[in-house]
């Protein structure tokens, strides 16, 4: 996988349902900090960690397209939210 590599850090739950393939998105929520660190490069894939151990656990995934999308989720109060969807191939 060549280009720029995001890296982000998940909990095991959702870094499992990625590695199994049954996540195919991520979500950050639609912010200054997440705007900029999105749109400033031309992203290929995303290096995902499991917690912030020195010998935690990585897998890499491509990048389909980073877009916007509002979805509902009980992590913020089951309300439909404005976030940045990182598509997973």
């Amino acid at each position: 996988m060549q280009g720029k590599k995001l890296f982000l850090i998940l909990k095991a739950k959702y870094f499992n349902l990625i590695k199994s393939g049954l996540k195919k998105s991520e979500y950050r929520l639609l912010t200054e900090y997440w705007l900029t660190r999105l749109t400033s490069y031309d992203y290929k894939s995303v290096v995902f960690q499991l917690g912030y151990a020195k010998d935690a656990e990585r897998i890499e995934k491509n990048i389909v397209d980073i877009k916007i999308s509002t979805i509902e989720s009980e992590l913020f109060g089951g309300n439909p939210i404005d976030v940045f969807e990182i598509v997973l191939e």
